[in-house]
């Protein structure tokens, strides 16, 4: 289908809209304004918006804490060593809230004027995925108060198991506002605005359950009862593939470059970690020339973590080419998350069937299948949590949740950098940006180390 070209629509209207929401604070608008019209741009600006944040500082910095890149040089050669000023994350923060959140807003403040259930459905499930990913690196953030930012105030934050629980329940409504929607037969009628999806809402509803399970997996780790992720393997409607996958596609327009393929080309301070090179490299994983290029000797090679090295391969095309899409959630992290929910809870065999799902999903997901590789690396008498996790930081590669699972399990086992500014320790959260303690410090939880623990990473 051709899509909508929209990269100076986008650039306008992010602009048009940052100046109308600060300005304005009613809910009715200034004169003039097709409030309609403002709900279908929103939407695709907030799914832009999020892949943006996945994919450059916000997420890049979670890549490199679990070594699936390495920092070679500038600030990056400092990051990878653990020494992270807080006016890093400024930026990151603003796209949360100042980008991605006042877009979604528009949509829940004006989207039932016109009972459009569809669009309010879809932006509760990336309000979801927006918070869930932010809360999951920060800890305590802004929920209930977050529109303040843009009202003039400063927003109170709320602990992370509320805010868990705040997660869930949009979850929910959104499956429940995107099934009235089929049932009543309210569409989004330009597939274009959608460009995750394409309007398919049925997609929009197994995604929701997906997310509902990635996030039911750290509610489980909290209390040690992986039976609450267990309940939710056959409850409702899951991916059935990677069809279903969730992702925003960077071949819609070339002014739209994907923004690893941008930061490669361009800043260049940041290679592919040693231990996912050396992961793939020694078991002729068929995803190495995917993830990895070779670099000027013709070889893949990885940083290891403080050592800077900056011989060290750049991301491949599967991951990096101007067009190469940023995922979000997918097929084969559902079946990891099913094989380590078996796993937990004694069911071994079914265990080792979803891990070589989870194996088999990724593969496909790059279209690199080898029946010869897959049998000979996914036939093991013996399955483990490490063997799971293992393989899932390979298919997860560059998604920000590969940290959280690391968090969570302590897989892969990770090497402490060389030269760490911490000691012996690892990074298990982000510090709070430094213009919130410089403007929201009555408010932003004071004497966080990046070394303390979120409520679900517990011992």
């Amino acid at each position: 289908m051709k899509k909508r070209i929209f990269s100076i629509v986008l650039i306008s209207f992010i602009i048009s809209v940052f100046f109308f929401v600060t300005s304005c604070r009613e809910k009715d608008g200034p004169p003039g304004i097709n409030k309609e019209e403002l709900i279908d741009d929103a939407l695709p600006v907030a799914q832009y918006m999020i892949a943006m944040l996945q994919s450059q500082e916000f997420g890049r910095l979670s890549n490199m804490w679990v070594q699936h890149l390495a920092g070679v040089s500038g600030n990056y050669s400092r990051l990878d060593k653990y020494e992270v000023n807080p006016d890093y994350l400024n930026h990151p923060w603003e796209r949360i809230y100042f980008e991605a959140y006042i877009h979604l807003k528009t949509i829940f403040d004006y989207a039932p004027e016109f009972n459009a259930t569809a669009h309010l459905g879809i932006a509760h499930i990336l309000q979801a995925y927006l918070f869930s990913i932010a809360t999951d690196v920060f800890g305590d953030i802004p929920y209930d108060e977050a529109a303040f930012y843009y009202q003039g105030g400063l927003p109170v934050y709320d602990d992370q198991e509320y805010v868990y629980e705040r997660i869930n329940n949009l979850i929910l409504d959104g499956i429940s506002l995107l099934e009235s929607s089929i049932s009543n037969n309210v569409q989004i009628t330009d597939p274009e605005i959608d460009y995750m999806y394409e309007g398919d809402l049925n997609k929009w509803i197994k995604a929701a359950y997906v997310l509902r399970l990635r996030t039911t997996l750290k509610i489980s780790n909290q209390d040690q009862n992986y039976n609450h992720t267990l309940s939710y393997l056959n409850e409702g409607v899951l991916f059935e593939g990677n069809n279903d996958n969730l992702y925003f596609p960077f071949d819609i327009h070339p002014d739209l470059p994907n923004p690893r393929y941008t930061f490669d080309s361009n800043i260049k301070q940041v290679r592919v970690g040693r231990r996912l090179v050396n992961l793939l490299r020694n078991n002729d994983d068929p995803r190495l020339p995917v993830f990895v290029t070779k670099n000027a000797n013709q070889i893949y090679l990885g940083s290891g973590p403080g050592e800077a090295n900056q011989a060290a391969s750049y991301l491949g095309p599967g991951v990096a080419s101007i067009s190469a899409p940023v995922y979000f959630l997918t097929y084969s992290e559902q079946k990891f998350i099913k094989a380590e929910a078996y796993y937990r809870t004694g069911q071994i065999e079914n265990a080792k069937n979803a891990y070589k799902e989870g194996v088999a999903a990724s593969l496909q997901q790059f279209d690199v299948f080898g029946q010869e590789w897959f049998e000979e690396n996914t036939n093991i008498e013996d399955i483990s949590l490490e063997k799971i996790m293992n393989a899932k930081y390979i298919a997860l590669f560059l998604n920000p949740e590969s940290w959280a699972d690391w968090r969570r399990t302590g897989y892969p086992v990770l090497s402490v950098a060389q030269g760490s500014f911490i000691g012996s320790q690892h990074p298990r959260r982000y510090p709070y940006p430094g213009r919130e303690n410089q403007f929201n410090s009555d408010n932003m939880p004071q004497g966080v180390e990046i070394t303390d623990r979120l409520w679900w990473d517990v011992p």
